[in-house]
């Protein structure tokens, strides 16, 4: 590297690069582009869905993000769907009985893109975890019933006459909760 050394009247010598390189803007931002793009070619990523908007050309625009102590935001990316991983997306979830809505936890699959005009950082989604978005609990929940319903189950109680007035009953909760005493107090005033 060349630099030019001069003296101020301040004192030590000033050093200017001259043969330094220099970048373009759109030069630095195709840089910055290529190396996230080489970097996370495609990454998962949960959040909750924020500022939810779809486009009049079908693509879908919203925020992802995480939201720490007191529902306060401690990071946020802006994301897109194009048209067509929209509608794929929208049939995935409708599969499961699921819709993408404001204030949804989601698990996506997405790629990091920099769009250079407005310097912006943004993920690129290509699907959404349907399975995420139903929760652990809903998902193993609809299993359940799919089985007894395969077994022949779910109606099977309601093929069975009762007496008029239960001599037997049977409650499953833990002794001292609301629903015991929910239970024994609507008992009482049954009169039986």
């Amino acid at each position: 590297m060349l630099a030019v050394r001069g003296t101020t009247a301040e004192g030590p010598a000033l050093n200017l690069p001259l043969f330094e390189e220099t970048y373009t803007v759109s030069q630095l931002c195709g840089e910055v582009r290529e190396l996230l793009n080489t970097a996370l070619p495609a990454v998962w990523v949960s959040g909750e869905i924020n500022r939810l908007r779809v486009h009049r050309r079908g693509h879908l625009y919203f925020e992802l993000v995480e939201k720490g102590a007191g529902d306060q935001i401690v990071g946020k990316l802006e994301a897109v769907a194009w048209r067509t991983d929209h509608q794929a997306i929208e049939a995935a979830l409708a599969a499961a009985g699921l819709e993408l809505a404001e204030g949804q936890e989601i698990r996506c699959r997405a790629g990091v893109d920099f769009y250079a005009p407005f310097g912006r950082l943004q993920l690129v989604v290509r699907e959404v975890d349907a399975v995420f978005a139903m929760g652990l609990l809903a998902r193993r929940r609809q299993e359940t019933l799919a089985a007894l319903a395969a077994a022949g189950l779910l109606e099977r109680n309601a093929g069975l006459e009762l007496p008029p007035v239960p001599l037997r009953v049977a409650l499953v909760t833990s002794q001292g909760s609301a629903a015991y005493h929910d239970f024994l107090s609507t008992l009482r005033e049954s009169g039986y």
